[in-house]
């Protein structure tokens, strides 16, 4: 595949839950992407919700053009496995589709856009041209590792090679050959293949996606069926990272001082001051943090 040259061709995904509360949160998170990036080539978001609310979004969010899908496993599945990963792959083929050579920088509506972004990341996968998924990979952004996170997901991975295996926590059978277990594993075996390490990925909340990665998703059919999600214990970041090594790309870390990425789950990693003090543009979580409620750290990142 021919890599696509990089202009500040960026969009944003962002995926919504169900509630007012979430409602206000997308509210927020569009209102710090005017601000900060009020020339950004488009703006998706993808719903649990109806798009009701989509004149009030258009117009907030304006001059920034608004694509506004509707999850279409709303109702359905878990909200943080794969009713999320369902609307996050048909607002991907969305972008593949009509947004081809631009970039995607995903948002969860609990982090914040306090800079910034769409350059940085644009000069990123210029300058790492195998580069296909960036974030938050084997360190966070206070510099600790991850491997304990990779650990849990590498185990679910090793269930996959079992016939038949029950999840204790779902009391959910899944196998290797039927069902929503034959496509994980599948996705396993070819990830493997490419030299990939199933269960390592970028963290979820805030990440962003090269243009080529998105196209060798479409072209290799991985964005056709969404379906294939549904009823699986994967999540979003989990999943999609996987994809990003099958289609022969890699996970790269951009949360280093000065860089895009201040993610971190639960809550946030550093004090607020010292995500700004390293320069992050983009930070996540601003709920369930152990040392500031959600209100306060809305009013303290208002204020910049």
């Amino acid at each position: 595949m021919t890599l696509a040259r990089t202009s500040t061709s960026v969009i944003c995904v962002i995926a919504a839950g169900p509630g007012t509360r979430d409602a206000q949160r997308l509210v927020r998170l569009l209102t710090g992407i005017r601000r900060h990036e009020p020339e950004l080539k488009s703006v998706i978001v993808v719903s649990d919700q109806s798009d009701v609310a989509q004149a009030q979004v258009a117009k907030l969010i304006a001059p920034i053009p608004l694509l506004y899908l509707l999850n279409p496993a709303a109702g359905m599945g878990s909200g943080t496995l794969d009713r999320l990963t369902v609307g996050l792959t048909t607002a991907y083929a969305a972008a593949a589709r009509d947004f081809p050579g631009s970039h995607v920088v995903k948002l969860d509506t609990d982090a914040a856009v306090v800079a910034p972004f769409a350059d940085q990341v644009s000069r990123f996968f210029d300058q790492h041209e195998r580069a296909g998924m960036i974030g938050t990979f084997d360190l966070d952004c206070a510099d600790q590792k991850r491997w304990p996170d990779f650990a849990a997901w590498k185990k679910y991975f090793t269930r996959l090679d079992r016939p038949i295996w029950i999840w204790p926590k779902k009391l959910k059978l899944f196998s290797r050959y039927f069902g929503t277990g034959k496509a994980i594993s599948r996705w396993k075996r070819q990830c493997i293949a490419a030299g990939g390490v199933p269960g390592e990925f970028v963290q979820g909340g805030a990440y962003a996606l090269r243009c080529d990665t998105l196209a060798a998703w479409r072209d290799i059919g991985l964005l056709s069926n969404h379906s294939h999600w549904l009823g699986t214990l994967c999540s979003e970041d989990v999943g999609f990272s996987m994809w990003c090594q099958i289609a022969g790309f890699k996970l790269e870390r951009f949360n280093a001082p000065g860089e895009t990425f201040g993610v971190h789950n639960p809550g946030l990693a550093l004090t607020p001051a010292l995500l700004l003090l390293r320069g992050h543009a983009i930070v996540h979580s601003i709920k369930c943090d152990t040392d500031a409620n959600e209100a306060a750290l809305v009013r303290f990142f208002e204020q910049l």
